[in-house]
């Protein structure tokens, strides 16, 4: 199973995204939100699945993300 998770933008460059998504920092393309014409900037809350960031969040659509992985509906 494929989980969408957020993760909060460290940096941007070349169209990539340095993301830390619970404490793991990964490198992740910026294909898809780009192409919706979606800037991203260092701060921003993205969400990623599959390794790609897929949107962008307010922090109040972050959190209950969050909160509802942490419930345990997720393994």
């Amino acid at each position: 199973m494929c989980i969408a998770e957020p993760g909060v933008v460290l940096s941007v460059a070349d169209g990539m995204a340095r993301v830390s998504i619970r404490g793991l920092v990964r490198d992740v393309p910026l294909t898809i939100v780009d192409a919706l014409g979606v800037v991203v900037s260092p701060g921003d809350i993205v969400l990623v699945h599959t390794g790609l960031a897929v949107a962008v969040l307010t922090p109040e659509e972050a959190a209950e993300r969050v909160s509802f992985l942490q419930q345990g509906a997720v393994p």
